[in-house]
């Protein structure tokens, strides 16, 4: 069971263990506001982007769905666009333990304003939701909690 309130923190935690990324900043994303410095390594930036969810059975509070996280990778042009794809894969590599069901990317782009080659890599996974605590009863389709 995925609780929605801490999707992105988890993500980010699970990027953070990985040695691949222990020289890429991982942050949550922000409004995007001018720099004073740019950017002088890689950085992700992640959010939670959409959420479909339904009732999966009848008179239970028991809501399962889809969700998307948004990652957008800015690259520094010092580093190179060819990165990107590294970066990409080992995202994708990271979520062993609970595989994507949806994966996408699109192309890398020039952004004059931080100096940076872009991509944005979204990740839809889908799982038993906690919205606001109305969920807890229900834990995965696999029936840990067979209320479900």
């Amino acid at each position: 069971m995925v609780i929605l309130s801490n999707v992105v923190d988890d993500f980010i935690n699970k990027l953070k263990q990985d040695a691949h990324f222990e020289n890429i900043k991982i942050i949550k994303a922000y409004p995007y506001v001018a720099k004073p410095t740019r950017l002088s390594k890689i950085v992700l930036c992640l959010s939670l982007a959409e959420i479909s969810a339904d009732n999966c059975s009848v008179g239970d509070n028991c809501i399962y769905g889809d969700y998307k996280i948004d990652i957008d990778i800015f690259v520094p042009y010092k580093i190179g666009a060819d990165v990107i794809s590294d970066v990409f894969s080992n995202i994708v590599n990271a979520c062993n333990d609970n595989l994507p069901i949806g994966i996408s990317t699109n192309n890398i782009k020039n952004d004059r304003d931080t100096l940076c080659y872009t991509a944005k890599c979204s990740l839809v996974f889908n799982d038993a939701l906690n919205i606001g605590g109305v969920n807890d009863e229900c834990r995965n389709k696999w029936g840990v909690n067979t209320d479900c």
